[in-house]
């Protein structure tokens, strides 16, 4: 159980907060192991991992964690002939420069600012030391390390900025090492045993993050880890060292599980990006001291969760920033360098790692690079979190050049990402998915390196429920959507991360703010009135594991037909990609018998069809139901009868692009549109609206005179093209025998009549 306690934890792209959080949660649900597990991992127990070793005995010299004496020769001759190296070096060095003129760490400020600061310090200073020699880098290091060790007074009382600042301080020790004088070793070993190793010895017999299996897991066990391998041979810190490296490797095991089975995260993007940065750190610092990671690298999914981020972004390169997650290219969850990272992954094929390290190299240009006066390729390499004290380039996005010079590989080429299919489906285990099928992602093809972040090809990235996980929201059946260079449906994203109760997983608190709530995602609410923003949590999903849904189909033009997506009879041209969301049990407070969302592109990814069936019992009280998609775009609302009628179709404007919008059943149904004004202090919705249809359910609705038989089912075509064909597709029962549009003849819309109102 989880009580009062304090969490520093990322708000943005940047920055920390901390915050006071009331969560209470009677139990973490244990996770489900893959049955595609590779019987060669087992979860280790206690004692599994290293015995205590009190000595030197078998430990390689310093440096040992993440590189060695070998890596840093290698990595030193890549940057004589790779201009890529060289680019990122150069980047490194003047960043490192700036940092020879900063002020120490401030002690005083947020602790996770003041951990994070002090990593980025210590790999940046550090590496540049020992990739140049030059011994300015290695004396502000070590002053910074001993600033450290010295003017604390805590790392942190619950566990998270403890990991983090162990971490940074194993890595200084352990790079340093040959620098740094015997009494100052002997200063920093003292401050880590006391500051690190004993607290974390005080705090695993009752911490939940000793044995979760969300991004906490990952980051406290494996900093801890990381912090016990650069130790363990000192003599004052080896035997609290070895016991917080058994207690941590027996801990970060759990989190791993849910990679299974195929590398999707429950918690989004950017805490697959939190998550991988540790687990990285972790595994390649115990393959450099013990030669092996001890299988966990091998755990199901985990060699594969790479391709899940890649999913993860569209054409636009913005993710599908579900949960807490920053959707922009220009967010920790985009990191090139953990790309790269997973380029050195040895479990991974041969053929991933090539495309992570080729992915690794293509992001980084597109985030960071900018072009000097010269005309040369440079790099903006001012570290992730020192980006907001020292971005000397304004416009430009950051990247840690140390991360990416550490896992620096020369493979991959465009060619290997235009190989991956152009559909995806995803499954998730931990907190009670059970590997149910939770992501899909579709899109007409794969950007160019050319295009950058211009991409124009269409893209469909969609969930199921999930109930219970960390840091999800009520948003079962939401999706975003691109075609024609723009984000045309959006995820809100995170919220502040200082709103009262915002992880009290519950209808009444965290699922009380917009963002986080049914009615903010692009989706279906029930008895929603559809008109203000405040909690509309009568008509949420099931914020529980009864809540939790999976998708029933799904069929891309490159897919390889299994249970879940064979299709008999499936005209591949007239149906590229489609799918379907069951969201039945997500309904159950509103009593639904039958909940589905279906997603259909027509021929050559011209017209996204959404697709919306629902049933519910005789007895059910629902009145009415709203469709709803969020949007940066400006609305018009067709105002004349030409296309069927007042506001059955609206015109979408955004970059210069237009998307024409379509009612196409059922009759009498139309579009309305409003903007979504959050108030503080909810981070600020400037800009957002959202296009809806808000309809009466059967004759006995209050909603006034004239209610007609119960609606069952909403279609709506989104479109580039204002002649897209007006297609009706066939009930989602036949979608799995013949595909959404079999036996149909697809037939001209209406001539579409000029919008001239718009929303303001």
């Amino acid at each position: 159980e989880i009580s009062e306690m304090v969490v520093r934890a990322p708000t943005s792209a940047w920055g920390w907060w901390t915050v006071a959080v009331s969560a209470v949660v009677t139990h973490w649900p244990a996770p489900t192991r893959a049955t595609s597990e590779p019987p060669s991992w087992t979860a280790p127990q206690s004692g599994d991992f290293f015995p205590p070793l009190g000595s030197s005995d078998g430990l390689p010299p310093h440096p040992r964690l993440r590189v060695n004496d070998s890596r840093l020769a290698e990595i030193n001759r890549t940057i004589q002939t790779d201009p890529t190296a060289k680019a990122y070096f150069e980047g490194l060095t003047t960043f490192g420069e700036v940092l020879l003129a900063a002020p120490l760490v401030n002690t005083s400020d947020n602790a996770m600012t003041m951990a994070r600061t002090t990593l980025t310090r210590e790999y940046n200073l550090g590496l540049l030391w020992r990739l140049s020699g030059d011994d300015r880098f290695a004396a502000r290091a070590a002053q910074e390390l001993l600033h450290v060790v010295t003017n604390c007074t805590t790392w942190d009382p619950a566990g998270l900025v403890l990991a983090e600042m162990v971490h940074a301080v194993a890595i200084g020790f352990d790079w340093l090492y040959h620098y740094l004088s015997p009494a100052q070793r002997q200063t920093i070993v003292a401050g880590t045993t006391r500051l690190g190793f004993n607290e974390a010895l005080s705090q695993y017999p009752h911490a939940f993050w000793a044995n979760c299996t969300f991004n906490w897991g990952v980051v406290t066990n494996g900093g801890l880890a990381i912090g016990a391998l650069a130790f363990l041979d000192e003599p004052v810190a080896s035997a609290n060292a070895s016991a917080v490296l058994s207690k941590a490797l027996v801990g970060v095991s759990q989190p791993f599980r849910s990679f299974a089975p195929h590398g999707a995260w429950h918690e989004g993007s950017m805490y697959w990006g939190y998550t991988s940065e540790y687990a990285l750190a972790t595994t390649a610092s115990l393959r450099g001291v013990y030669g092996s990671d001890h299988g966990l690298s091998a755990a199901s999914g985990f060699n594969e969760t790479a391709l899940f981020r890649l999913y993860m972004n569209g054409p636009s390169q913005n993710s599908f920033d579900f949960g807490d997650s920053n959707g922009y290219v220009y967010n920790e969850g985009c990191d090139p360098s953990l790309f790269m990272g997973y380029s050195q992954l040895p479990s991974s094929s041969s053929q991933l790692r090539s495309l992570c390290a080729y992915e690794g190299r293509r992001l980084a240009k597109l985030v960071a690079s900018f072009t000097d006066a010269n005309g040369d390729t440079k790099y903006n390499c001012s570290g992730i979190f020192e980006s907001y004290l020292y971005n000397n380039t304004g416009t430009n996005g950051m990247i840690d050049c140390s991360y990416l010079l550490i896992d620096y590989s020369a493979a991959g080429t465009a060619a290997d990402l235009q190989a991956q299919p152009t559909a995806k489906l995803f499954q998730l285990s931990a907190f009670g998915w059970d590997n149910c099928d939770a992501l899909g992602f579709f899109r007409s093809a794969w950007s160019t390196a050319s295009e950058g972040a211009s991409g124009k090809h269409s893209y469909l990235a969609f969930k199921a429920a999930n109930g219970l996980p960390n840091h999800n929201d009520l948003d079962g059946g939401t999706f975003v959507f691109e075609a024609g260079g723009q984000r045309w449906g959006m995820d809100m994203g995170s919220d502040n991360y200082g709103l009262k109760n915002y992880f009290s997983q519950n209808l009444k608190f965290r699922y009380g703010y917009y963002r986080k709530s049914t009615a903010g995602h692009n989706t279906l609410t029930f008895d929603n009135d559809g008109l203000d923003n405040t909690n509309r949590g009568a008509c949420d999903q099931d914020p529980g594991p009864n809540g939790i849904t999976s998708i029933i189909l799904f069929a891309g033009s490159d897919t390889i037909p299994d249970s879940h997506n064979t299709v008999a009879a499936l005209d591949r041209t007239s149906s590229p990609a489609f799918s379907i969301v069951d969201l039945t049990a997500a309904y159950g407070p509103q009593n639904s018998s039958r909940v589905e969302r279906g997603f259909a592109f027509t021929e050559s990814y011209e017209q996204l069809l959404v697709v919306d069936e629902f049933e519910f019992a005789a007895t059910s009280t629902v009145r009415n139901v709203t469709w709803t998609m969020h949007t940066m775009a400006t609305i018009q609302l067709s105002t004349a009868h030409g296309g069927g009628g007042v506001g059955r179709s609206a015109v979408l404007s955004l970059g210069g692009a237009a998307l024409h919008a379509r009612v196409i059943e059922p009759q009498g149904a139309v579009f309305s549109a409003a903007a979504v004004d959050l108030l503080p202090p909810q981070k600020p919705s400037v800009g957002v609206s959202k296009l809806q249809v808000h309809m009466s359910l059967g004759a006995a609705s209050p909603d006034g005179p004239g209610a007609v038989a119960p609606l069952t089912r909403i279609v709506v075509g989104l479109s580039l093209s204002a002649v897209a064909p007006a297609v009706t597709p066939n009930p989602l029962a036949q979608w799995k025998a013949a595909g959404p549009f079999a036996g149909l003849h697809l037939r001209a819309p209406s001539p579409t009549t000029t919008a001239e109102t718009a929303l303001s």
